[in-house]
């Protein structure tokens, strides 16, 4: 027999993990759609000469296209996931919400760091050959993404753990 405050609990987090269920089911479909064109739509092109290498990619033999062919994996497999799990997101359990929620966060963010790594190597090998610098700056800057966004998303608790130190109780941060 479920007690008034599950109840409760569970009217107060429905609405919220809905919402969030939408929001991660639109970034990973977003994520899983980008990703696909990228697949298809290799940096460098497709060789149409004529003999063994009729049809594949130009730059395949290049060190920084198999890293993007391996991150954009890993970023579409990792969203279609995301994805998926969403089927089960209507589940009333508490539980399993935020077992779904931590599931997914860590997932998305995975997907969201391996698409930035993507697309910074397929930037750095279409434009290396012809200017190596550039291409050093941009596969720099774009793979360093993820890493501040998560400094600026957690920004809030590092001030908060700056100015309370060791009277923080991290305990009281986790989210319902």
């Amino acid at each position: 027999m479920e007690s008034g405050q599950q109840k409760t609990r569970r009217r107060r987090i429905q609405p919220l993990t809905q919402r969030y269920t939408q929001n991660t089911t639109v970034t990973a479909i977003l994520i899983a759609t980008v990703t696909f064109a990228a697949a298809f739509t290799m940096p460098g092109g497709f060789s149409s000469n004529e003999g063994p290498d009729e049809g594949l990619p130009i730059l395949a033999r290049k060190a920084a296209f198999k890293v993007f062919l391996i991150s954009d994996t890993i970023a579409m497999a990792t969203s279609l996931a995301v994805s998926f799990l969403r089927i089960f997101a209507g589940w009333e359990d508490i539980d399993f919400l935020l077992h779904y929620r931590a599931s997914t966060r860590t997932l998305l963010w995975c997907a969201f760091a391996a698409m930035s790594v993507a697309f910074g190597t397929a930037m750095f090998t279409v434009v290396a050959p012809g200017n190596l610098w550039l291409a050093i700056l941009i596969c720099l800057l774009r793979c360093a993404l993820p890493l501040l966004t998560d400094i600026l998303g957690r920004w809030p608790l590092h001030m908060l753990r700056l100015r309370l130190g060791r009277t923080l109780r991290p305990d009281l941060l986790q989210q319902v």
